[in-house]
């Protein structure tokens, strides 16, 4: 039985960085590994996105010396402003800039915000979502992602007795130094987590627990239950969970824990050779 989903309607921060090893056709144009603004337009542009230069200021002002270049977007006109840094570090310090000030004074503002290493995007569809909204933003999303990254793909399977287990994980990592020298670590993944039930009594399932380690000191995990004893599982007696992840996976195996109606099942999910 499918579950019912709630839609929740909220601000869209997202904080995405770009790994500065860029194949040759997503190349930028400034120093090595940094980004322009004709580079991030001309990468939306081919992921789909209509853009036309316009002369607009920011809905909310953020304290920066940068002048963002605005362009219309999408069917509905939205706005979109590209900010060009000269270094991942003055980007970053704008990125804390942004959050603070939206944080503090303009809480009701629908904003999404995206960071390419050296670029931060920022998007303000209509104040009322709509299905343009999610299209135009997933479409930025995935432009970011994608084409300015060299994102690396590994997946991980397992099971027991009672549940079959797949963890396909898309991510991408690299080193940068800050303005005092230091060396970073930027790290972001995407992963789509897939658990089977293999028992035939699958519209029993109606509360699941599953937790898995990613290192030696942190874990990922989550409750589903079902409020009027409805099977939590979809369709195929399968529970599905797509999410991100901002820490390397350490681990060449996960150890895997599911509960499920007063049962528990342990196993280990091991790095296969799987193509996605």
């Amino acid at each position: 039985m499918k579950l019912k989903k709630r839609l929740i309607v909220a601000v869209c921060l997202i904080i995405i960085m770009v790994l500065s090893g860029c194949t040759k056709d997503q190349g930028p144009s400034l120093k090595e590994g940094l980004f322009s603004n004709e580079d991030v337009k001309r990468i939306l542009e081919e992921e789909g996105l209509d853009l036309t230069k316009v002369s607009e200021q920011p809905s909310m002002k953020v304290d920066t010396n940068i002048t963002p270049t605005s362009y219309e977007v999408g069917e509905n006109e939205d706005t979109l402003f590209i900010y060009s840094f000269d270094s991942i570090s003055s980007c970053k310090e704008f990125l804390s800039i942004f959050h603070s000030t939206y944080n503090i004074e303009n809480e009701n503002l629908l904003l999404h915000i995206y960071a390419a290493k050296n670029i931060a995007i920022v998007y303000e569809p209509p104040q009322e979502f709509s299905a343009a909204t999610a299209a135009v933003s997933q479409n930025i999303s995935n432009a970011v992602f994608y084409r300015m990254n060299d994102v690396k793909k590994v997946a991980f399977q397992g099971g027991g007795d009672y549940w079959n287990t797949n963890l396909d994980l898309e991510y991408f990592e690299y080193e940068w130094e800050d303005d005092k020298g230091e060396e970073r670590l930027e790290y972001y993944g995407r992963y789509e987590l897939s658990m089977t039930f293999l028992d035939e009594n699958s519209e029993e399932v109606s509360d699941l627990v599953y937790q898995f380690s990613i290192n030696e000191n942190r874990s990922i995990g989550e409750r589903i239950s079902s409020q009027e004893g409805e099977s939590v599982l979809e369709k195929g007696a399968t529970y599905s969970r797509s999410s991100t992840i901002d820490r390397p996976i350490e681990n060449e195996a996960l150890d895997f824990m599911i509960e499920w109606n007063n049962y528990e099942e342990n196993f280990t999910l091991i790095k296969s050779n799987k193509v996605f």
